[in-house]
């Protein structure tokens, strides 16, 4: 057969001469299709469709003239359908059925279906999609070979990630239609950070009268204190913060227990929930109250405002006893919060109710049951906080949001590497702590001890 020349016409239309004939040029349909078949009636005399409009005349040649056409081409490569059209992307067929039993290939927790097409929990499935639409960026601190087992996978996100990767999830499956801005917030979300800064505005506003006193000057950056030549003055600072820090650990239950959702979960799970993360959501609660440059006597200091009413600066933290490597790091997380957010009740709140809802710490075996009902709660409480930043930030939502999630990090860090230094620290001065405050330190006690205090 001999061989055909092929001319791509405007409008996706598509000429193929014969050169046996010298007749009418065949029209070939721009949408291919086997079936197709073209009656000779739909054509005029220059070969062209009627109807199309005006298209570039196609005069008809002798078949000498087309040998010698034909002469000048080496070789023409004989057009393929996907060299005129783009490629039909396959459908994508069923899932298959899962039995009940099926493992999550990343953690070996129980699956829940094939996401992004591996098999895999709602955990990982989430944790996948955050890490992509958010653009989130993790280091690993070992040797790049930490277990994402469902028992370990919380010590490093990176090692997760890569997991996922190599078993086999795909980015470009994730629906991004969902992270469209909209210029109003949707009802159902707008009454849930309705609820939410409002429990955060009744469990931090008003003060709180101490039985110790502070012992502290009331400016915020003055070099020495009054009360420095008082015997023993050291462990009554500590003290006074301690007893500080009870009645913000109290109000920190208050605005837990109020959260929607949150009685969905057992008390046990509630109770240990609460517990690994006293230590982030105290350094949380003073996040709406503090100020980088509060104005004192002489000049202007970073401070935060304690439950007793009055504005303390670093230094007065040391004087209580505190460490550098804890006290350095809590103002860093509220300067950054600050300079994201100022001082956004919606925001702050919401970040506390994500610090007090992460499942991704080291789990307990009789909670484990409960580990896919804690990940809804906490999906859904991210996605009211993208949802209200792409209403705020329009333009930039996804780099905000992915510096207001990195905050979570930053305070996890605080809890890792400094929180046991500084109890030993107060072990050291023989501090005494409220019963209620040493239980959950200390976890050397009974869960029944622990409901009665809590909930």
């Amino acid at each position: 057969m001999d061989r055909e020349i092929v001319r791509k016409m405007p409008r996706r239309s598509v000429i193929v001469v014969n050169p046996q004939f010298s007749v009418n040029p065949v029209y070939q349909p721009s949408r291919y299709d086997s079936s197709n078949t073209i009656n000779s009636n739909q054509f005029n005399r220059v070969g062209v469709i009627q109807g199309l409009g005006h298209v570039p005349q196609v005069v008809e040649k002798s078949q000498e003239t087309l040998k010698v056409d034909i002469e000048e081409i080496s070789n023409p490569p004989r057009p393929e359908v996907h060299d005129i059209f783009p490629p039909k992307r396959a459908r994508k067929g069923p899932a298959p059925k899962l039995q009940g039993d099926e493992k999550c290939t990343i953690c070996d927790h129980k699956a829940t279906g094939f996401h992004y097409n591996v098999l895999s929990c709602e955990g990982c499935k989430n944790f996948f999609r955050r890490a992509i639409v958010q653009g989130l960026v993790y280091h690993c601190k070992y040797r790049k070979s930490c277990s994402t087992n469902v028992d370990f996978r919380p010590r490093c996100q990176w090692c997760r990630l890569q997991k996922c990767y190599t078993m086999g999830m795909k980015k470009e499956y994730i629906n991004r239609s969902k992270n469209k801005t909209k210029k109003t917030l949707p009802d159902p979300i707008k009454n849930l950070i309705e609820m939410v800064k409002k429990g955060w505005e009744t469990a931090t506003d008003g003060i709180e009268r101490p039985t110790k006193q502070s012992y502290l000057n009331t400016s915020v950056s003055a070099e020495s204190d009054q009360y420095d030549h008082v015997t023993g003055v050291d462990g009554k600072r500590t003290e006074f913060f301690i007893e500080m820090a009870f009645y913000k650990t109290k109000r920190i239950i208050k605005f837990m227990n109020n959260i929607p959702g949150m009685h969905n979960l057992s008390s046990n799970a509630r109770i240990w929930l609460f517990k690994e993360s006293l230590a982030e959501s105290m350094v949380m609660f003073n996040a709406t109250t503090y100020d980088p440059a509060r104005q004192t006597r002489q000049t202007t200091a970073p401070a935060v405002k304690w439950l007793d009413g009055e504005w303390r600066g670093k230094s007065d933290f040391y004087k209580c006893g505190m460490r550098e490597e804890f006290v350095e790091p809590m103002f860093e997380v509220w300067d950054r919060i600050y300079q994201l957010h100022k001082q956004d009740k919606y925001v702050c709140s919401l970040l506390m109710i994500l610090v007090l809802i992460n499942p991704d710490r080291q789990m307990p075996v009789e909670i484990k049951t409960e580990l896919d009902r804690i990940d809804q709660i906490q999906d859904q409480y991210t996605e009211a906080l993208q949802v209200y930043l792409e209403k705020k930030y329009p333009k930039k939502s996804g780099k905000m949001l992915g510096k207001t999630l990195a905050i979570l990090s930053n305070l996890r860090d605080i809890s890792n590497n400094s929180l046991s230094k500084q109890l030993s620290q107060l072990q050291k001065m023989e501090a005494k702590m409220p019963s209620l405050l040493a239980r959950l330190f200390s976890y050397n006690v009974t869960e029944e001890e622990i409901r009665k205090n809590l909930f």
